[in-house]
């Protein structure tokens, strides 16, 4: 994959250690395109979140704990020390949450996938603010195989799209309502919201799933399914 069209976008301020993550992060991106298989015929999809599963959700959320997102030496998010642009909304009841959450969308994610599926981990509420971006990039080999975004609430000035790279290349521009939830292969395609968020709130929940017996040492990449 030639990275050169695909620009990044460093924030004022960043350190050395934090660029360098950036730079890891690319790299992340060409080798994992390259090595992960491929598991499924339409590699991203939308959907409605189940109606229970979105006001469950809604009213799980802790306002009340709302407090920044930790900014890491990392240049996946634009955090800086001195600019807030996410905040973490914590859950009341966590354990309860990903159970719930869980047994909800496994069997949609096995039917979607065709194989089992095992539940890795569940991040979030995140909430992004005003001027927000999310570096493009893949997710974490081990673990994050097919992951769920699921937007439970936002108030936007405009709409703000995730980008997806599919397979053949293409730059696909995804934009979920409150309320819809979407299915892609995170660990492979590379993903990310280059834009700078217009608005005062984007509340996103992340679910991650693996495929029974992931081996991620010993991946061999193949097309062959489809």
């Amino acid at each position: 994959m030639d990275m050169a069209h695909f620009p990044v976008h460093i924030e004022k301020g960043w350190d050395e250690q934090r660029i360098e993550s950036l730079i890891h992060i690319q790299n992340e991106i060409i080798e994992q395109f390259q090595d992960v298989p491929r598991f499924t015929k339409k590699e991203y999809e939308k959907f409605p979140i189940p109606v229970h599963l979105h006001k469950y959700i809604k009213e799980q959320m802790d306002f009340s704990r709302m407090r920044p997102e930790m900014c890491p030496p990392s240049g996946h998010l634009n955090c800086a020390p001195n600019r807030e642009s996410n905040k973490v909304i914590p859950l009341k009841n966590t354990r309860e949450v990903i159970d719930y959450v869980d047994s909800t969308l496994h069997s949609m994610i096995e039917e979607w996938t065709d194989q089992q599926m095992v539940y890795s981990n569940m991040y979030g509420v995140r909430r992004y603010s005003y001027g927000a971006r999310l570096a493009l990039h893949v997710d974490k080999i081990e673990d994050k195989i097919v992951s769920v975004i699921l937007n439970l609430a936002q108030k936007t000035t405009t709409p703000w799209p995730l980008y997806i790279i599919d397979s053949n290349k293409k730059i696909n521009r995804i934009y979920l309502k409150a309320g819809e939830m979407l299915f892609f292969e995170s660990a492979r395609l590379p993903h990310g919201r280059q834009e700078e968020f217009q608005g005062e709130y984007f509340d996103n929940l992340f679910v991650h799933y693996r495929p029974l017996n992931w081996d991620h040492e010993n991946i061999i990449s193949t097309d062959e399914r489809f």
